[in-house]
């Protein structure tokens, strides 16, 4: 009697142990939609302005940014290597941009907003148009 109730717990506690693990289905991000055509000058260049090309960052002569946000030849690098999407979808080591631009030793950033984002990333996707 003892054997029979030892299988009949084994074989139930088997088929839960069984029964909870399931594949997780990952979840997958959004999927960008571009809807319009996008271009540095017209698009980008003002996001760049306003949140990267201030204070001592990603400005000309700036020792604290690898490239000139506002200089599109500059860019290119940091595009195709994912660097700048990474940053400022703080995805990567290097999070943009930062809180407080006047001291670009602080660390500490704030994330664009995703319409900012999704707008930069169409344009990247659309190949990076100057115009």
């Amino acid at each position: 009697m003892n054997k029979s109730i030892f299988i009949l717990i084994s074989v139930l506690s088997g088929f839960i142990y069984l029964q909870s693990c399931t594949k997780e289905k990952a979840i997958k991000p959004p999927e960008v939609v571009c809807a319009d055509s996008l271009n540095f000058v017209d698009d980008i260049l003002p996001i760049f302005q306003t949140n990267c090309a201030i204070g001592q960052c990603h400005v000309s002569g700036s020792i604290y940014a690898p490239f000139v946000a506002t200089e599109y030849d500059t860019l290119d690098f940091f595009i195709n290597s994912g660097a700048l999407l990474n940053a400022i979808k703080h995805t990567g080591p290097i999070k943009m941009p930062r809180s407080n631009p006047a001291d670009p030793l602080i660390t500490t950033s704030t994330q664009l907003p995703d319409s900012l984002i999704t707008k930069i990333e169409c344009w990247i996707e659309q190949g990076f148009p100057k115009l």
